[in-house]
């Protein structure tokens, strides 16, 4: 059916199949009766035209008589009718094997002549069955998946129902009342709310390493940036005969177009047992497929230190890090929402594992590399202890000369003798305590000593 998507809530109505079907009934019954009153009159006027002369009495009579004649064949007849009737409730039950086989008779009865209009209150009495679609699933009356309708849908909060017509989409229908037509079947029932799911990812390095880790994604259907919540109230329980008790404005918003991508987006996968089953996998096992698929490829593109750590002493090639958890996460949300109306909305990566013996070696690298940088730092040290030994040395020298050559000025010829031994004297009181002034203080009184006697 080529109509909008935002008709098909609403596209069929049970007003409309109660007033179609009642007119194929009207058609069926008016055309029975319009074949009985053809044949009487033909019988009445056969009589007439035989018997014009007749008196009004023996007419009847003789009508009667012929009119009897095709009793016992219309009696055969109907017990022939009631016999295949039988065989085809039969051919029914084993053609379906429906989970009710005292249902067979009614839906029968149903699809054929379906619900009279009715006004109120009777409409409220006979009405078409109730069908309750509930987080993700169908509450009973399962004939819906198989044989298909008429029936009146209510469609819980979270909820969203994948209609077919013939085995071709027919429409989807999301959260309200909608009505299923008689040539429409259930094909799946898709859960609007937020789903999650864990695995393992097993992958090799581009040095020949095997790693494997736990992924956890969460994800759901539709497009957040375009998806909006309908202020519409939805029902939310129903009653024991089938009217609604209770609404509420609904929580998590349909997007019809979504959900047909996501239940179109089949993937054929075997078992992971020995056995190797082929299988259909729904939107959740392809939206974890396809992250599978990313991160095994993310992690054969890298050495293994380059997981944990990046060459430029950022968090790009870090694939624990938050900054590139979110670039993936942006990434496969893009093309998941392209493929199959899926966005990815988080996706957390843990219990990295590797083998033993790689994990040694790793081990006794990390700790050379510790031992070498604990070497260098001690090396560092020590050079900075000497040159700063160095310096305090030159700075005690410096400071003893100045002080010699301070105390020198100050004294005249005659008296340079006195003077300079005043100053060392000075001087060896002064420095007594200082390591460094007393290394240098015997070769400076000896160079004194030297210049004085000359």
């Amino acid at each position: 059916m080529n109509i909008k998507h935002e008709e098909w809530q609403t596209y069929f109505t049970a007003e409309q199949a109660r007033w179609k079907d009642s007119r194929g009934t009207f058609s069926l019954i008016a055309s029975i009766l319009a074949g009985t009153l053809f044949a009487v009159f033909f019988l009445i006027l056969l009589i007439v035209e035989n018997e014009p002369n007749s008196e009004p009495l023996q007419l009847f009579f003789q009508f009667a008589e012929i009119l009897s004649t095709p009793v016992v064949p219309i009696v055969l007849v109907g017990i022939g009718i009631r016999l295949v009737y039988k065989h085809v409730l039969s051919f029914f039950n084993e053609l379906y094997r429906p989970s009710d086989i005292a249902l067979s008779s009614k839906l029968i009865r149903r699809r054929l002549f379906g619900v009279p209009p009715l006004p109120a209150p009777l409409n409220a009495i006979i009405h078409y069955p109730f069908v309750i679609a509930s987080e993700g699933e169908i509450q009973g009356h399962d004939y819906t998946e198989w044989l298909g309708g008429p029936a009146i849908l209510v469609i819980m909060d979270g909820t969203a129902l994948y209609l077919e017509r013939g085995n071709c989409f027919s429409r989807v229908v999301g959260p309200g009342v909608a009505f299923l037509e008689k040539y429409e079947t259930i094909k799946d029932s898709v859960d609007l709310r937020p789903q999650t799911y864990t695995g393992k990812v097993e992958a090799w390095t581009k040095d020949g390493i095997k790693v494997s880790f736990i992924a956890k994604i969460i994800c759901r259907i539709g497009n957040p940036n375009h998806s909006s919540i309908s202020n519409v109230p939805v029902a939310v329980s129903l009653k024991a005969d089938g009217k609604v008790a209770g609404e509420n404005t609904p929580i998590f918003p349909c997007d019809p177009v979504c959900v047909r991508k996501a239940v179109e987006w089949i993937k054929i996968k075997k078992t992971p047992d020995s056995s190797g089953v082929l299988y259909q996998s729904k939107w959740l096992d392809g939206s974890w497929g396809k992250v599978q698929g990313v991160l095994s490829n993310y992690v054969s593109k890298r050495r293994l230190e380059n997981l944990f750590v990046s060459l430029n002493h950022g968090d790009g090639g870090q694939i624990l890090s938050a900054h590139e958890r979110e670039r993936l996460r942006s990434e496969i949300s893009k093309d998941l929402l392209a493929e199959a109306g899926v966005t990815l909305a988080e996706i957390q990566i843990e219990r990295f594992s590797i083998e033993n013996s790689i994990h040694k070696k790793r081990i006794e690298k990390w700790a050379a590399e510790w031992q070498a940088k604990a070497k260098i730092h001690e090396a560092e040290a020590n050079a900075d202890g000497i040159k700063a030994k160095e310096n305090a040395r030159a700075e005690a020298q410096r400071d003893l000369i100045v002080q010699i050559a301070e105390g020198l000025s100050t004294a005249n010829a005659d008296t340079f003798k006195d003077s300079a031994l005043l100053a060392l004297s000075g001087l060896l009181e002064q420095n007594l305590g200082d390591p460094y002034a007393s290394a240098y203080l015997n070769d400076a009184i000896e160079k004194i000593k030297e210049i004085i006697n000359s």
